[in-house]
């Protein structure tokens, strides 16, 4: 719209110091030629997805629309992407919003999704332009799926992880696995911890930073019922000291 203003500017000038008495018919002659008609058009149609994908994020308080345009002109990349189930995406926005600004992180996370389903989402932010891509999974499996079953999803991840970049040469974006989140029922712990100790193993292999956010989360002088707000999902409380836990592990080297 600037070069639009400029461009109109620069016209009324021209005609104005040639003839100040007919200055609006040159005007309107100038204007109704095809040729600048065309041109204001042709910027118009390019310059408004542009300008509605960013009222869009604004609006709805998404940090999408950024990083498509980001990723789009390769201007700086996200600082993270965030992969996994519906404890992930109900992250509120303003917690990765305060730590890094506005458009640095994008949520691809489902609500439901098993270790498995979250493949396509992985696999996605890994193409994108980002400096890391955090993964949490492992929840909706519980109910679901054995524990082998369970590593032979996560197994399936970090093959497709190895298949972008080989699991010796640690390349960006970084991967962050967060450990499988405890439940409100702790005779779900053991199963839990075992789970998390063969997933930071497996981490380790393929050079993913694993990060324990249960010991941080799940304090001994914090009640379960103020970490979670049913049997698996965290509390505004719970979310706070999950993502400071994350922000820590993406921050370091």
């Amino acid at each position: 719209m600037r070069i639009c203003w400029g461009l109109w500017c620069a016209a009324w000038q021209t005609v104005a110091w040639r003839n100040p008495r007919d200055v609006n018919a040159r005007l309107m002659s100038f204007a109704s030629r095809r040729w600048l008609r065309y041109l204001i058009g042709a910027y118009l149609a390019l310059s408004l997805p542009f300008i509605a994908l960013f009222a869009l994020s604004e609006r709805l308080q998404l940090d999408a629309g950024r990083l498509i345009l980001q990723n789009l002109f390769e201007w700086r990349p996200a600082v993270a992407i965030l992969c996994g189930d519906s404890n992930v995406a109900g992250l509120p926005d303003r917690l990765p919003r305060a730590a890094w600004g506005w458009g640095t992180v994008m949520n691809l996370a489902v609500p439901g999704a098993t270790v498995f389903q979250i493949l396509p989402q992985v696999d996605a932010a890994m193409a994108m332009s980002t400096r890391h891509v955090i993964v949490m999974a492992g929840t909706n499996d519980l109910a679901r799926n054995s524990d082998d079953d369970i590593l032979n999803a996560w197994g399936a991840l970090f093959a497709l992880r190895s298949h972008r970049n080989p699991p010796t040469i640690p390349a960006r974006p970084r991967m962050v696995i967060v450990s499988i989140p405890l439940q409100s029922d702790a005779a779900m712990d053991k199963r839990i911890h075992r789970l998390n100790q063969r997933l930071e193993a497996m981490a380790n292999r393929y050079h993913w930073r694993f990060v324990d956010a249960n010991t941080s989360v799940f304090r001994p002088d914090l009640p379960r019922e103020q970490i979670l707000i049913d049997q698996v999902h965290f509390s505004t409380l719970g979310y706070r000291h999950w993502f400071e836990v994350v922000a820590s592990s993406v921050a370091s080297k």
